[in-house]
């Protein structure tokens, strides 16, 4: 049964029923409650006779110009039989390949299989196939060349291959993750390869599974040996497993449009027996598990506006006028405005306080709406000074747009009494000789600044302010933070290249934060006539402990409205640096950040209005375990435009126990050990899938699967986290795989070391230099 999410359900059958599960009334019970079933394309008869084939081929010889050339697989040699029934499938590809060998005659036979089976997948409909991973290591160029091959010649009608892998080592968390990157990178981000990830016995470190969280994960392969018993002999997954199943279907529910999720079962004829469980109540027990991740994510999404992925270009209203719809749409967002009326009245409060006088006398109260809209903030202050008892007042709301502002002049008439002064103009462009006393605007962007709301209230603090003008906001902080985001960057990709040339702006795109730290960029303020500086520019520094991709640069703002009230979009439990912490703690000097005074935020809570802005890299950066990474960004304002520039740069520190000449590197004074640097982990975020049917399935009781689990009962002797997958594509063996990379031996600490040397490992290029890709008009 397909779930809200979009996630589905799926059986590996036991191979000796595999040749009749087309057909026969038996295997059809056995698997019709299921959304998918997983089948080798072809059986073993294929295998051998493409065996004879090839040793026929090399031991009678041939000649200079004579080629390898296998048949199709005939009738009998199927492992799904063409059929009109209501089954849909996944294909599984033939385990016997070996598409890295250094045998070009071996490679030639594997890629001839290959083919053959996805051509024959793409006739019977299926759309997806589970592809082995690699054997050999050391030659998986071949193995990312042969996949290059196949989609390219098969273009749009290839299906989506995907590779099974162990979710994670012990010996190396991400050794697995960091073979599937080097693949997809081989393979230049092809939206047709994905990962298939085999759920592990132990649980899954959290960087782990948030790193996978933000790749194109099609399918989860669970074997039946993960599972436990409880009090009512149901099978049951531990409390980390169902916490794992949940998050990726949170995940997979928020990118819909990226395809689906399925959950795979396989091993049941080994381990079944053994538990005493029948095989139904697997299914029961996942649907259950599907059910109550519905519920928790629709109370999670119920106040949502709007909750499919997107990625869009920044808006430009101070150049372009909005639409009805964009404007209702933000004007949805109730905490917001509770936010800023909050602010509103401290704020009037305060001019009533210090004007004792009262304003009920001669002297007005004036205050100004910059950028009305429709009206919601002039609707907020009207209700304030009603609530205040404020009669003598001015109340100013100026707005550009045309056909907001007939909005403006219906809902004056309706619920303002006509006491709003409606002003057709630019704000940069008003004139009247009018000092206010509050001046209130929502011009602020998802990076703060990228909207210009600096531009747009200069000229209000510099020609119509009063020495004790009041400003909401009274000012933004822009902050940034390195991201690995391969859904992100392939969707762009596909765009076209300009868009890894410019900012966008994206809501719910799984993407994961490479380091915990989110620092602030640069900061304005709005506080008495002061002199502007439009342009900033930022060096900031960024400890990045676990390998990983970086993608681009995630741009979020916090923004003061008055005193305490404060509105953020930086992530939950993000651990900030200000500018004066980072200025304090030079990057050469703090090989341990012990001694900064960084602040844990959080994202206000409930707030839809902003997404992260987001900065891409034209080329992603690799970066290893324990790297330094510097992020240059600066914003210009030349020539009635603004625009950003941005680049990174990553260093590793070598420690020496000689001085090192500066050409080599930058010799930094030792204050502590390597090992000591505080080296943030990342909260890292999100994922999603592709395909799939539905079918139906019962309400289960919740008993059955949330009492007590007996933890005596899972499968012992199953260390080796491929054995899963081995188990899948039935594999006896399997060379070169228990350690994808060597174990790393820890640095050894020298007492005579005396020097740190910083040395550069990577650069980009520096993105969109003179706003030559994009900018904002003023």
């Amino acid at each position: 049964m397909a779930s809200r999410s979009n996630v589905f359900v799926g059986i590996k059958p036991h191979s000796e029923h595999s040749a009749d599960v087309l057909g026969t009334s038996s295997t059809d019970k056995r698997v019709e409650n299921y959304d998918y079933v997983l089948l080798p394309l072809t059986n073993t008869r294929y295998k051998d006779a493409m065996k004879a084939k090839f040793e026929d081929f090399r031991d009678h010889g041939h000649g200079w110009n004579e080629e390898l050339k296998l048949d199709p697989p005939q009738l009998q040699e199927l492992g799904v039989l063409p059929s009109n029934g209501n089954v849909s499938y996944i294909g599984l590809v033939s385990y016997f390949l070996e598409l890295e060998s250094h045998d070009a005659d071996v490679r030639t036979l594997s890629l001839q299989v290959l083919e053959h089976e996805l051509h024959y997948a793409n006739f019977v409909g299926i759309r997806q196939v589970i592809l082995a991973p690699p054997k050999k290591l050391h030659t998986l160029h071949y193995y990312a060349q042969s996949l290059c091959t196949v989609f390219d010649t098969f273009k749009e009608a290839c299906p989506t291959i995907s590779i099974s892998l162990p979710l994670f080592e012990d010996s190396d968390p991400l050794s697995t993750w960091e073979l599937w990157n080097t693949i997809r990178k081989m393979c230049g981000y092809e939206p047709k390869l994905t990962v298939s990830l085999a759920l592990p016995r132990q649980k899954t470190p959290s960087f782990v599974l948030n790193r996978w969280l933000s790749e194109p994960v099609t399918c989860l392969l669970i074997s039946a040996s993960i599972f436990t018993t409880n009090q009512y002999n149901y099978p049951v997954l531990n409390k980390f497993n169902q916490h794992l199943i949940t998050e990726f279907q949170r995940v997979n529910g928020n990118a819909s449009t990226f395809g689906e999720l399925a959950i795979v079962l396989h091993g049941m004829e080994k381990y079944t027996d053994k538990l005493k469980i029948e095989p139904t109540q697997y299914l029961e027990y996942l649907n259950y598990l599907l059910k109550k991740g519905d519920k928790l994510i629709l109370m999670e999404t119920q106040d949502v506006v709007h909750s499919a992925p997107t990625i869009m270009p920044p808006l430009l209203p101070h150049h372009d006028n909005l639409s009805n719809a964009v404007y209702q749409v933000f004007e949805k967002d109730t905490v917001k405005y509770e936010l800023y009326e909050r602010a509103i009245m401290v704020a009037v409060s305060e001019i009533l306080t210090e004007n004792s006088s009262s304003w009920r006398g001669p002297t007005e109260l004036i205050t100004l709406v910059a950028g009305a809209g429709r009206g919601p903030l002039v609707d907020k202050t009207f209700q304030v000074l009603h609530k205040l008892g404020v009669t003598n007042f001015r109340l100013l709301a100026i707005e550009k747009n045309p056909q907001a502002l007939l909005y403006l002049q219906k809902r004056n008439f309706e619920h303002w009494d006509n006491k709003v002064e409606v002003i057709r103009t630019d704000i940069r462009e008003w004139d009247e000789n009018i000092k206010v006393d509050l001046c209130i605007s929502e011009l602020l962007g998802s990076f703060g600044c990228n909207e210009l709301s600096p531009e747009c209230i200069a000229p209000i603090e510099a020609f119509h302010s009063k020495p004790n003008t009041r400003f909401i906001p009274q000012g933004y902080s822009s902050y940034a933070s390195p991201i690995s985001s391969p859904i992100l960057y392939q969707s762009l990709i596909e765009k076209g290249p300009e868009y890894l040339e410019k900012p966008s702006i994206i809501h719910n795109v799984p993407y994961c934060r490479t380091s915990s730290r989110v620092n602030e960029i640069w900061s304005f303020s709005h506080l008495h006539q002061q002199q502007h500086q439009f342009n900033k520019s930022s060096i900031s520094h960024f400890r990045v402990k676990h390998k990983s991709e970086i993608h681009g640069i995630a741009g979020y703002f916090i923004a003061t409205l008055y005193g305490d009230i404060t509105l953020s979009i930086v992530p939950n439990d993000s651990v900030i640096k200000t500018l004066e912490d980072q200025e304090n703690s030079n990057i050469d000097n703090s090989r341990s950040h012990n001694g900064s005074t960084a602040t844990k935020v959080n994202h206000t809570e409930n707030m839809k209005s902003w997404s992260p802005m987001f900065f891409p890299l034209k080329e992603p950066l690799f970066l290893n375990d324990d790297t330094e990474l510097e992020v240059f960004i600066t914003r210009n304002d030349l020539n009635s435009r603004v625009w950003y520039e941005w680049s990174v740069s990553s260093f590793v520190y070598l420690v020496s126990s000689s001085e090192i000449p500066k050409s080599e590197g930058e010799r930094v004074p030792r204050t502590g050990s390597k090992e000591n640097a505080d080296i943030d982990t990342q909260n890292l975020t999100k994922a999603f899938a592709r395909f799939g049917p539905q079918n139906d399935s019962s309400e289960i009781e919740d008993k059955y699967f949330e009492d007590s689990i007996n933890h005596t009962n899972f499968m012992s002797g199953r260390t080796n986290e491929w054995d899963s997958v081995k188990d899948l594509h039935e594999i006896q063996n399997r060379h070169d795989s228990s350690n994808l990379t060597k174990d790393q031996e820890q640095r050894k600490k020298s007492l005579t070391e005396e020097y740190h040397v910083r040395v550069r490992t990577n650069i980009s290029k520096l993105h969109n230099p003179n706003g030559c890709i994009y900018s904002i008009p003023l």
